[in-house]
């Protein structure tokens, strides 16, 4: 264990102990875990320089976390990923220049601030937007800055590449299709919303909850919702070219997490705006409602056995395309 010189006794036998604590940032108690100095000669624990800022920042950042809000390491990775200084991404966001090495160090960013961060990593056209406007103040860092954005665009414009090769070879049958050509605005829309109004709505919750919005609109319109196609998957109905989708747009971020418990990763989306109405009929947005409703509650798991037991299910095969046929026999109606 590494050892601190103690200044009171001029030695070199500091130990780092931590223990939670337990503090109010606006209003709210935040439990953290602090670290102190322990001296074995006095037998006495404290803290002191570097430690104070350093446990002071734990304990905002289990706060951010807490309320939604990005981690001073996760906005210095932001900043990593284009290079970016403090001083760029200030200048970037319009804001004072000392404004976000405040924010990594002093002071928690608001949700207008935060909204405003992750669109720089989520949003290729907004970052370019905002570099354009600030190009004379960025001075040579705008080259740099935009000749990584343009290879954030590259991978966008790829993937839209790749879903239009999905779609193009399928079947033009109603039943495969949902009477509805592929609606990228409606998709992203529907996710919002399911974002809104769904607990814990991680990647497998997702991809049955735009099947069963899709199956259900198909069941009463003839028409899906948004298009898309779905094939038989082990944990359920998945969109063909779900993940493509979701990486060209510029309000939904997903993030990879690990769960070392059990030892599996798992897709977490932030939803970086609300959702639109204006892309959905009366008829579409009570279709959405109601199957928030029923499946607000649900985690991976359940959603998923109950589909398992849908006769779209159950008379299907592994990557078979699941037919709109089978809405009639909708087990949720």
């Amino acid at each position: 264990m590494e050892k601190f010189k103690c200044k009171i006794c001029d030695e070199k036998h500091l130990e780092i102990i931590t223990e939670m604590r337990t503090v109010e940032i606006k209003g709210k108690k935040i439990l953290y875990e602090a670290e102190y100095y322990f001296c074995p000669e006095l037998e006495e624990v404290f803290e002191e320089g570097d430690l104070i800022n350093k446990n002071l920042n734990r304990a905002r950042d289990v706060y951010r976390k807490e309320s939604g809000l990005l981690t001073i390491a996760e906005i210095v990775e932001i900043r990593g990923k284009y290079n970016l200084s403090q001083r760029d991404l200030a200048i970037i966001l319009g804001m004072g220049e000392a404004t976000i090495s405040r924010i990594e160090s002093k002071i928690i960013q608001d949700k207008s601030t935060d909204d405003s961060i992750r669109r720089i990593a989520n949003d290729p056209l907004f970052l370019l937007e905002k570099l354009e406007l600030n190009k004379e103040k960025l001075g040579k860092k705008y080259d740099s800055i935009k000749s990584i954005l343009k290879q954030d665009q590259e991978v966008c414009i790829y993937s839209k590449k790749i879903l239009e090769l999905y779609y193009i070879n399928l079947p033009k049958d109603e039943n495969i299709r949902g009477n509805a050509n592929l609606n990228l605005g409606k998709i992203e829309n529907m996710i919002l919303f399911f974002l809104k109004e769904c607990k814990k709505v991680y990647k497998t919750k997702l991809n049955k909850l735009l099947w069963y919005a899709d199956f259900k609109n198909f069941q009463t319109t003839n028409h899906s919702i948004s298009g898309l196609v779905y094939e038989h998957k082990p944990f359920g109905a998945v969109p063909i070219g779900i993940d493509e989708i979701i990486k060209c747009s510029s309000f939904i971020q997903m993030e990879e997490k690990e769960n070392e418990t059990v030892g599996y990763t798992y897709f977490k989306f932030i939803p970086l705006k609300e959702y639109d109405s204006k892309f959905f009929t009366k008829e579409e947005i009570e279709t959405l409602q109601s199957i928030a409703q029923k499946f607000k509650d649900f985690g991976n798991k359940e959603i998923s056995n109950y589909m398992h037991q849908e006769t779209a299910y159950t008379q299907t095969i592994d990557n078979e395309i699941i037919s709109y046929s089978y809405a009639t026999s909708l087990k949720y109606l």
